[in-house]
């Protein structure tokens, strides 16, 4: 791929015959080679240029790369459900792609976070693809696939008719450290994919559906005899919004913690901001019912 170097000190990454930015990259001064990536997975306004600017501080403070991908609209509209784009690729396959050229090879383990349909497009990766995952940080997802193998993908695990050829293995996905974060003023409906169905399974509101996952994933934890590494962080007078995240819900430092405690589970949760404390007392098997 074809490299640029941007005045905001990102790079800017092109594949060979397809229009556009592949990806961008930035590697700290310093930076050792073998330094595990923080991939961070854009939104659904695809703002990709301004979220992994925000992110160059958090990785000189952790002395690692980072790698943005850039999930068109043209080329990859339904990336949030790692669908198969009009380049011929999956999302998920987008990355790894994006990754091997970064690396040079096929990348190890890495941090991978994302924002909103960032977030849902992270947290399937992460249960297709656990080994690859060192820690997950899913932040204000609109909705989830949850551990139920009744239910088709991507709303559940069953993968006959999509993702053809991968098994989604709650055993496996579990044992991946994941964050939960989400804004506790994150009630509103505004491109929010909502259906009766939808509603009824995971909540009205992306407080609801976050706190309805987690309490799954806790469940299904225990269900297979494992120790739940998924915490849920709740910040308050954050809306859905990435600026007021990063300003007001000190979200950078929030991702920071996570990555350097990535064995932190249900105990990890009490995190101080400069809001307040966080809201988090979601307990293994709670769910948080629409209209509850």
């Amino acid at each position: 791929m074809k490299q640029s170097q941007p005045g905001n000190s990102l790079r800017a990454h092109r594949s060979p015959g397809v229009p556009g930015i592949a990806y961008y990259s930035y590697r700290p001064p310093g930076c050792a080679a073998a330094a595990t990536p923080l991939v961070f997975v854009h939104g659904y306004n695809r703002q990709v240029e301004e979220q992994a600017s925000a992110l160059r501080g958090l990785c000189d403070r952790l002395g690692c790369p980072l790698v943005a991908p850039y999930f068109s609209s043209e080329r990859h509209p339904r990336y949030q459900r790692l669908g198969r784009g009009a380049d011929g690729l999956r999302a998920d396959r987008f990355l790894d792609a994006c990754l091997d050229d970064f690396s040079g090879a096929r990348a190890a383990p890495f941090y991978l976070a994302g924002f909103s349909g960032g977030a849902q497009f992270a947290h399937r990766y992460a249960m297709a693809h656990p080994r690859r995952v060192r820690h997950l940080v899913a932040v204000a997802a609109g909705w989830y696939t949850f551990p139920s193998d009744s239910v088709a993908f991507p709303r559940g695990l069953r993968t006959a008719h999509s993702l053809r050829g991968y098994s989604l293995n709650p055993e496996q996905f579990l044992q991946v450290p994941m964050t939960v974060i989400v804004g506790a003023e994150d009630t509103g409906t505004r491109n929010l994919r909502q259906s009766p169905e939808l509603d009824a399974s995971q909540g009205r509101t992306r407080v609801e559906r976050a706190r309805n996952w987690v309490a799954h994933l806790r469940l299904a934890a225990r269900q297979h005899h494992q120790t739940s590494r998924v915490s849920y962080l709740e910040v308050p007078a954050v809306g859905h919004d990435f600026s007021e995240f990063l300003e007001r819900g000190r979200l950078l430092v929030l991702i920071e913690a996570a990555l350097l405690d990535s064995g932190a589970g249900e105990a990890g949760e009490t995190v101080a901001t400069a809001s307040g404390p966080l809201v988090c007392g979601i307990q293994p098997g709670e769910a948080c019912h629409a209209g509850a």
